[in-house]
């Protein structure tokens, strides 16, 4: 009779399992709610991160309308052009006003500085020559006049070169229809003061040339090899009639120097100082070759027949 009873039959056990069952039930259920709260609490903190890292590095709003955005770019791109137009318009402006004040005192200074030597000249001289020798006084201002007139007629001699060059520059080119012949054949004439300096001229004649070809029709157009030969032979034959007819004729006869010896000097000058070089290397070749034809070359004769025991003129 017990040996037949089973767990189910037993009042005591029943109730209790069914309550423990009942109780575990909500528990399960408040842990997974909770654990649903943090995730979705995980997940909303997660995307207001990202959302703010994405506003940052794109500098924009998240969820801003689009043609706000366009808007707001297109503001930021007005504001810095029109910075950039300030900008420049203000160097430009701060340039105009240094150019000017430098003009100016170019335009001040330059006759303050000729009318103050022009008038103090002969006192400059008269200065000068207390620090020479008594007894060799004749002797260096005869150097000094020679090399005087040999710089004086340098200068003459160029300022009547240019004025030829830029009259034949400006008739070849007008004749080969370089733009703006007269002006820029005027313009290289000046360039001429200093020797072989016109050169740059010829670039300038092909460009012009160039561009006014080709702004006409095909048909009306120049051959293309005419374009860079015209104005070139114009040049040259400038060129050329300074160093074999002008330069021996007008400047060479003055500073007593040929073709060659000019070359040679301008060359050295140039390598040395430049378009300055190049300016004061016929003067100073000049007056080179004073003291060496004067006072270097006579010495050394005397030297050589026995005259004197030192060939340098310092004694």
């Amino acid at each position: 009779m017990f040996g037949d009873a089973t767990a189910d039959d037993d009042p005591a056990s029943t109730p209790a399992a069914e309550d423990s069952e009942v109780d575990a039930k909500p528990a399960d259920g408040a842990k997974a709610d909770t654990l649903r709260m943090e995730q979705a609490e995980d997940a909303r903190l997660e995307r207001l991160v990202r959302d703010e890292v994405a506003r940052q590095l794109s500098g924009g709003f998240v969820g801003e309308d689009p043609a706000a955005s366009e808007q707001r770019d297109r503001a930021k791109k007005f504001g810095a052009s029109a910075l950039g137009v300030v900008g420049a318009g203000a160097k430009q402006v701060w340039g105009l006003v240094l150019g000017s004040i430098e003009l100016g005192l170019l335009v001040f200074l330059v006759p303050f500085y000729f009318f103050y030597f022009a008038t103090a000249y002969p006192r400059v001289l008269a200065f000068g020559e207390d620090f020479i020798p008594d007894h060799n006084r004749d002797r260096v201002q005869h150097l000094i006049r020679e090399m005087d007139r040999a710089v004086a007629g340098f200068v003459r001699g160029r300022l009547v070169i240019s004025a030829i060059l830029g009259t034949i520059f400006a008739i070849g080119w007008l004749i080969v229809g370089v733009p703006y012949s007269l002006a820029l054949g005027l313009l290289v004439g000046v360039f001429c003061a200093v020797p072989y300096l016109s050169v740059i001229g010829v670039p300038v004649a092909v460009t012009l040339l160039a561009v006014d070809q080709f702004s006409l029709p095909e048909t009306e157009r120049m051959v293309w090899w005419g374009i860079i030969v015209w104005p070139t032979v114009v040049y040259m034959v400038g060129q050329t009639l300074d160093d074999w007819v002008l330069t021996p004729l007008i400047q060479g006869k003055v500073t007593n120097l040929n073709p060659v010896a000019i070359v040679v000097a301008v060359l050295a000058g140039g390598s040395l100082a430049g378009i300055y070089g190049m300016l004061l290397a016929v003067p100073a070749a000049a007056c080179v070759k004073i003291i060496l034809s004067e006072v270097v070359m006579p010495r050394i004769q005397a030297w050589r027949k026995g005259r004197v025991v030192d060939p340098l003129p310092v004694g």
